[in-house]
């Protein structure tokens, strides 16, 4: 049976609103049934002499600016099953699909030897598992449903404080493992070093996590000044987060941006 509210997250202003439910998306028809019927030859996608760091980060640039979602295609031109994606991807319905939603950059990973800190910035560590992998990264806020998802392996109860008058009564009870609070609820009450010194005193033994907004110096507010704060900085993704939340920790900044 799960210990009672090992976490607490206290998001009154990293996460003001839940959006509204985007509307469904009607999913591309391709015109071939197999394989076999894709234009040939097939699509070599994977440049080996590209540099894969600059090149994820140009297609972030652009996604970003045109509101999509950035999709990573990690493998190899020696890859079948890879040209085979490729091939699907490149058909009229899917590359419209695609261009409307996705900013696509592929990323060459060698003999699963090369270019593997792309993947593991986004929390896929060691080799791949295969071939083709897909990332797909979304820069849209962290929501409270998402952060519940994210947290669900790892908590046995999680509980939403709306402001940290709200998180104090359930700090109160007790048997909280881990609190995470966005800086910003922490300055909300007038003064952030009392409100944290509060949090501490409160959360027991439980290890805090403090989103900070980029350009930020907590060390400068008087905050996060033992190892039990761990300062995680704006914009993180949401698996960054969690594995900021589940570290060892100390008190050095993290940045981990999606």
């Amino acid at each position: 049976m799960p210990r009672l509210m090992p976490f607490v997250a206290a998001l009154a202003v990293a996460l003001p609103s839940l959006p509204l439910a985007a509307a469904p998306v009607a999913a591309p028809r391709v015109s071939v049934a197999t394989f076999d019927q894709l234009p040939q030859p097939l699509p070599l996608p994977y440049d080996a002499t590209a540099n894969a760091g600059a090149a994820v980060a140009a297609a972030k640039a652009r996604a970003l600016k045109g509101h999509k979602k950035l999709l990573i295609d990690l493998g190899g031109n020696w890859c079948l099953d890879c040209r085979l994606l490729a091939g699907v991807m490149h058909l009229p319905a899917m590359h419209g699909f695609i261009a409307r939603h996705y900013e696509v950059v592929t990323v060459d990973i060698g003999r699963f030897d090369k270019n593997l800190a792309i993947p593991a910035r986004y929390g896929i560590k060691g080799r791949l598992a295969g071939v083709p992998a897909l990332l797909i990264v979304d820069r849209s806020p962290i929501t409270r449903s998402m952060l519940k998802t994210l947290l669900a392996p790892h908590a046995g109860e999680i509980a939403l404080a709306a402001s940290l008058d709200d998180a104090l009564p359930i700090l109160a009870r007790g048997g909280v493992e881990r609190i995470l609070i966005d800086a910003a609820v922490l300055s909300a009450t007038g003064d952030a070093v009392m409100a944290a010194e509060r949090l501490a005193q409160q959360g027991g033994g439980a290890g805090i996590v403090i989103l900070w907004p980029a350009g930020s110096d907590p060390h400068c507010d008087g905050i996060a000044t033992t190892p039990r704060f761990t300062n995680v900085i704006k914009p993180v993704s949401g698996v960054s987060l969690v594995a900021s939340l589940y570290a060892s920790g100390d008190d050095a900044l993290v940045s981990q941006a999606a």
